[in-house]
């Protein structure tokens, strides 16, 4: 088995907003170029270019999306496969469909494909056996529109974390979101407990299903920032939702305030209706699932991370 684990899908996206539009980059081919134009242009993405004069150094990104309809489908193959066959790139996916155009044919074949860096992906060994653990409700776990918020030891208490996020897994699952084979987001502002509650949760989604988790440099993404990232549809990124750990403008420490918060597909917090459920579960709750053998997962530094047993 394996279940890959993406830090930053390439680029340290923690710095702010302005990053997220080098998460991937889309290369739309045409006719009006020949094909070793795209193929140099989406070499030169995937192995980054080196200081150059005055011109700063362009570090690599880890996904590339060739996008060509019609006769320009041959250009995007041809540049697909050329990458794969010098291992700079693996092929991720390739999606066909018919687009409506002007002229006498009114449609027309459109290929999509999305390269991954190859040398981005990182193996790791790791037990992924799931583990049942026993637990029993704590009380007050209710979380608002902004979250749970407790302070920071309540949250490193005995199966604190751990029931509040088996709680909004279980939710989840009954009001119908597809966490089997997903894509969850998992980022915080950085206060006290943060890294630790990262990994945590990183056990615990393997455990109930989810196939990728992507996690911000440092783990850190501000709250508008998760929320983009979330909605982002890049490359085949399709995320079901996200924990933030946040406790907003509250002091952070670990004397001081740690939160999470679920917020959906759509980027914005849960409704009342999930978070209610969620509530619910933290008061009948016996047990929660977690992956105890994966590893740490290096979350300081770009990369991705494919744990197998």
């Amino acid at each position: 088995r394996e279940q890959p684990f993406c830090p930053t899908l390439g680029r340290n996206i923690a710095a702010g907003e302005k990053d997220q539009a080098t998460m991937s980059v889309e290369l739309k081919l045409t006719t009006q170029k020949p094909a070793q134009f795209y193929l140099r242009a989406a070499r030169s993405f995937l192995e980054g270019v080196p200081e150059k004069d005055d011109k700063p150094a362009k570090p690599p990104v880890d996904t590339v999306t060739l996008t060509a309809l019609g006769n320009a489908i041959t250009a995007a193959v041809s540049t697909a496969t050329s990458l794969k066959a010098e291992g700079i790139a693996d092929i991720s996916s390739v999606k066909t469909k018919w687009t409506g155009v002007t002229g006498p044919a009114k449609r027309s074949p459109n290929v999509t494909v999305v390269l991954k860096r190859k040398t981005s992906v990182n193996a790791m060994s790791g037990d992924l056996t799931v583990t049942t653990e026993s637990t029993t409700p704590i009380e007050g776990q209710k979380p608002g529109t902004s979250g749970l918020r407790k302070k920071t030891k309540v949250f490193m208490g005995k199966n604190y974390l751990e029931n509040f996020t088996q709680a909004t897994f279980d939710a989840l699952k009954a009001t119908g979101v597809k966490i089997e084979g997903g894509t969850l987001v998992v980022s915080g502002d950085g206060r006290y407990y943060n890294k630790d509650a990262i990994q945590i949760i990183i056990k615990m989604a393997v455990a109930n299903g989810v196939k990728t988790v992507w996690v911000g440099s440092d783990g850190l993404l501000s709250t508008p920032a998760a929320s983009a990232v979330i909605r982002n549809r890049d490359g085949g990124f399709v995320p079901f939702g996200g924990f933030i750990l946040s406790a907003s403008h509250n002091p952070g420490g670990i004397d001081e305030d740690f939160g999470i918060k679920f917020n959906c597909e759509n980027g914005g917090p849960a409704p009342e209706k999930v978070t209610d459920l969620i509530y619910k579960n933290t008061t009948i709750i016996k047990e929660y699932n977690i992956c105890k053998g994966i590893p740490t997962i290096d979350i300081t530094k770009a990369g991705s991370y494919v744990v197998a047993d």
